[in-house]
């Protein structure tokens, strides 16, 4: 029978539980961060969608079980409300089905974070990872960080597919809207007998129903019959796409001066440029030339021959592509916050830990090197239920010491790079997100990073560290600390507050989710758990 963990650290008690014949009940609550175990041969799908939910397999007591995260709640629809889910057996038949139920959450603020956090997933896929790209270059974490620190742009807001629409879309736009596109219309309606120039069979059948003999006593005294005739109209596929086109802009810019809400627009050309196009895009849509033009109840998939040949049109079709392809990304990726916020965390964390080792001084550390070149990032594709990082390419490891003869090893490290560290270690039942190790020459210490949302985080920053050394202190001996992570206000810079339980280090951290303001702020010292770890 599956169960729900609703804490990540509550893995091993959820185990031990498991045999005692605990399993989820019909209706479930949606807990941000919970997920569900069940054994290796079941397969959790989304009933609706039919779409498989991804899963961690892991061994323990030569009992094979997967960990699978819940899917959240869509941004509107019945998704928001509930979603029907089915456990599978190898045979495809249903052992288990219950329902998820969600607290709608969609205010303002949770909108303008997760767009700041989709907006540096983009960032990173596209301009430092590249990843779109048919053969993406080869990026070590070096080299990533790097540009991730080095990027000079005085325009304090980011670039971004709007600001590239915004320059190059508005002359097709506006001369496609000054002079929309129009068509002859066959439609059936009431002739004078001499202008009749065509006639189809439902004419003839009105036709021979009407009384009389002959066509001038059919025609009755306005001499009117049923014809075919041409009338001119606007109401096109590529006028309907194009007014489509127009509401995506609006949303989109509304995102992204959402998102830019702190920077002065008269300091900064791609907010002005933005702005523009979005009162621009306002009026195209309202355009009296558009009157007639109906709006498209579902995104278009199929262009005419004028969307694809026409040099205006054709401009507004590829624009239309790349809108509607962020919209379904943003609707899908809106139910995996959580995994994204975890993305966005690796990144954060990796550049403040990479940035604590290169400031050692070798004086302090006579012994520092850094194998980070030789270790690859690289992006998925897309986004795959939240992710877009390949697993097991974090930065490391780190060879640190006071000398040679007590030099260790500094890890950070994945579920997959744990296992590869040490694979028949039972470490990975911490059910961590990624993890700080030490290899000294004498011991090995592990310290757990697990990536919360905020929601949870904010009601008591104490509860859940002290929750979670609780329950594994006494499982894992190499345990010597916990790190959570939980995402900073939107604009607000990375903070961190650390204290100790029973030879413990409890550290909970506020990560910005901007990457400008990744950088802790005064008071504040990262190296904390690490010259814990390497005491």
């Amino acid at each position: 029978m599956p169960q729900v963990i609703e804490k990540p650290w509550h893995l091993l008690a959820s185990l031990n539980q498991r045999r005692t014949g605990t399993a989820c009940s019909e209706i479930i609550q949606y807990v941000a961060g919970a997920s569900l175990l069940t054994t290796a041969t079941s397969d959790f799908y989304c009933s609706a969608s039919g779409k498989k939910m991804m899963g961690r397999q892991f061994l323990w007591e030569e009992c094979e079980y997967r960990l699978f995260s819940l899917l959240g709640p869509a941004f509107e629809g019945d998704g928001s409300i509930y979603e029907k889910m089915q456990i599978l057996a190898p045979d495809q038949s249903v052992t288990d089905a219950f329902s998820l139920t969600y607290k709608i959450n969609n205010s303002s603020v949770e909108v303008e974070k997760f767009d700041a956090l989709l907006n540096t997933a983009y960032h990173f896929r596209r301009n430092i990872l590249q990843a779109d790209h048919a053969q993406p270059p080869v990026v070590d974490w070096l080299r990533a960080l790097g540009k991730l620190e080095g990027h000079d742009d005085r325009d304090k807001a980011r670039q971004a597919s709007i600001v590239d629409l915004a320059h190059e879309l508005p002359m097709h736009l506006e001369k496609v809207t000054r002079q929309p596109r129009r068509t002859l219309k066959r439609i059936r309606d009431l002739e004078r007998i001499q202008r009749v120039r065509e006639i189809d069979k439902a004419c003839l059948i009105n036709l021979a129903r009407r009384p009389g003999i002959g066509i001038a006593e059919k025609a009755g005294p306005s001499q009117r019959i049923l014809a075919v005739r041409r009338q001119e109209t606007n109401n096109t596929l590529e006028n309907r796409v194009t007014r489509h086109c127009c509401l995506l802009i609006r949303r989109a810019a509304d995102h992204y001066l959402a998102l830019h809400y702190d920077v002065n627009e008269q300091d900064s050309p791609r907010m002005q440029a933005v702005h523009k196009f979005q009162r621009k895009a306002v009026a195209w849509g309202k355009s009296e030339t558009f009157a007639g033009v109906t709006t498209l109840t579902s995104p278009c998939k199929s262009p005419n021959y004028v969307l694809l040949q026409n040099p205006h049109y054709m401009r507004i079709w590829n624009a239309y592509r790349v809108l509607v392809k962020n919209e379904e990304v943003r609707a899908n990726v809106w139910r995996w916050k959580l995994q994204l916020w975890k993305e966005i965390a690796k990144i954060g964390f990796s550049q403040l830990f990479s940035s604590w080792v290169k400031s050692l001084s070798f004086d302090e550390y006579p012994v520092n090197i850094s194998v980070s070149e030789e270790r690859i990032i690289s992006a998925e594709r897309g986004f795959s239920q939240g992710r877009f990082l390949n697993q097991d390419t974090l930065p490391g490891p780190f060879i640190l010491g006071f000398s040679k003869k007590n030099a260790g090893t500094l890890y950070l490290v994945d579920n997959v790079g744990l296992q590869a560290i040490d694979s028949g270690a039972s470490n990975h039942l911490m059910n961590a997100d990624f993890y700080l190790i030490w290899m000294g020459p004498s011991e090995r210490k592990i310290m757990p990073v697990y990536c919360r949302p905020e929601e949870i985080c904010s009601d008591d920053e104490n509860v859940e560290p002290e929750d979670a050394i609780q329950h594994l202190e006494e499982a894992f001996p190499e345990l010597c600390g916990v790190v959570l992570l939980c995402p900073a206000p939107v604009g607000e810079t990375s903070t961190l507050s650390s204290w100790q339980r029973n030879d413990k280090l409890v550290l909970n951290m506020n990560l910005s989710i901007s990457p400008k303001n990744w950088v802790l702020s005064e008071g504040h010292d990262l190296s904390a758990p690490m010259q814990w770890m390497m005491r």
